[in-house]
């Protein structure tokens, strides 16, 4: 809501004005979050239909890897954004190494366990990281972001 100072009455905003970067990422991580939520839900019923605990745990482990992978990456470009681009491309870079060690770290940890089912795990992880990509490409394409600032 804006207000004008000839006018004290609230206005909704304009959903047609430029996004700032910072509200961009805002609502990137808002529509992965509610997204991911999603899936979690969704793959859990599955993984519990599937093979009880067992499909929980692929569930959770599947969805919790896809969620690193695709906040950390948002988190990164939104905390560099108003950064010089060399800055911003070491955030980047330097998150990706970050979240590949953490991920193989933990597929080393759990490689021989059998606590999880794996085919949920793959599941959960694949339907959570396209979907990610998808909702980022769809908020950045239909962001009206000024190619000059005003």
């Amino acid at each position: 809501m804006t207000t004008s100072p000839q006018d004290p009455s609230p206005k909704p905003a304009d959903p047609n004005a430029p996004a700032l970067p910072s509200e961009l990422f805002t609502r990137i991580l808002v529509r992965l979050a509610v997204f991911l939520v999603a899936v979690a839900a969704g793959s859990i019923g599955i993984g519990l239909a599937v093979d009880g605990m067992r499909g929980l745990w692929g569930a959770l482990i599947g969805t919790g890897l896809a969620a690193l992978f695709a906040v950390t990456t948002v988190v990164a470009v939104r905390t560099a954004a108003k950064r010089p681009m060399d800055l911003m491309v070491i955030a980047v870079m330097g998150s990706w190494l970050l979240k590949m060690v953490l991920v193989l770290l933990v597929i080393v940890a759990i490689k021989d366990a059998d606590f999880y089912h794996r085919g949920v795990m793959f599941g959960a992880t694949a339907v959570a990281v396209v979907g990610s990509v998808l909702i980022d490409l769809q908020t950045v394409a239909t962001a009206r972001i000024p190619n000059v600032r005003p």
